[in-house]
């Protein structure tokens, strides 16, 4: 009878044991797919940038339809924004109404590459992003001179309007971001815009960058992983 009973302990004491292992295997599990990774950025967003204090713009992967729209991809070490938002910018700088929609529809897509590392937070359930803005963003377009308006009013004929000016908007060296819960948000601080000179601008590429406290617009990401 002793032994009867010694066995149904040991039965027991086996299928608790058993319990007890799938229980952890499967918590384990849990945690494992819990886990954050540095990785766990990558991908294509959508949500809206907007420009402080200007206007905001709705993000979306191009397609034939909207070729316009921006989107933003995020792979191991860069950032890509393409068609980043421009208008408010440049008719700020411009500030002539009777040129400005010449200029702006001579002006192509605006892309922008930003450097990232990202590191787990202290609470290990999200990301924080050190960014990098190593080169301005630059905006190409077209303004008349009088050799193209003399020429216009000899042949009769317009001048082919390819891009001839590049305004340069200087972005502060670095941001923080922040990604969680598939959600990525983050801001880019315009400290400057300069015109750059075809002739000069390798020479004066060694400037000092601006002061930070010459911070005029911020660009501010609010992103959703697709």
């Amino acid at each position: 009878m002793k032994k009867l009973i010694k066995l149904q302990s040991v039965f027991l004491a086996l299928i608790l044991l058993g319990f007890t292992t799938t229980f952890t295997a499967c918590s384990s599990d849990d945690d494992d797919d819990k886990r954050v990774s540095v990785t766990d950025v990558i991908g294509n967003y959508t949500g809206e940038i907007s420009i402080d204090p200007i206007v905001a713009e709705k993000t979306d992967n191009a397609t034939e339809e909207d070729a316009e729209k921006p989107s933003v991809q995020v792979t191991n070490d860069n950032i890509k924004i393409t068609n980043l938002p421009f208008e408010a910018i440049v008719r700020d700088y411009i500030q002539d109404e009777e040129i400005i929609d010449d200029v702006l529809a001579s002006i192509e897509a605006v892309n922008y590459d930003l450097s990232y590392t990202a590191s787990i937070n202290e609470k290990e359930d999200g990301l924080d992003l050190l960014i990098k803005a190593e080169n301005p963003i630059e905006i190409n377009y077209y303004l008349a001179d009088d050799n193209d308006e003399n020429v216009t009013r000899e042949t009769g004929e317009e001048v082919e309007q390819t891009p001839n000016h590049t305004l340069l908007v200087f972005i502060q060296a670095e941001a923080e971001g922040v990604y969680k819960n598939k959600s990525l948000n983050f801001t880019l601080k315009v400290v400057d815009l300069a015109e750059k000179e075809a002739s000069t601008f390798e020479e004066n590429d060694n400037e000092e960058e601006p002061e930070e406290e010459t911070g005029i617009y911020t660009y501010t990401f609010s992103l959703q992983k697709k």
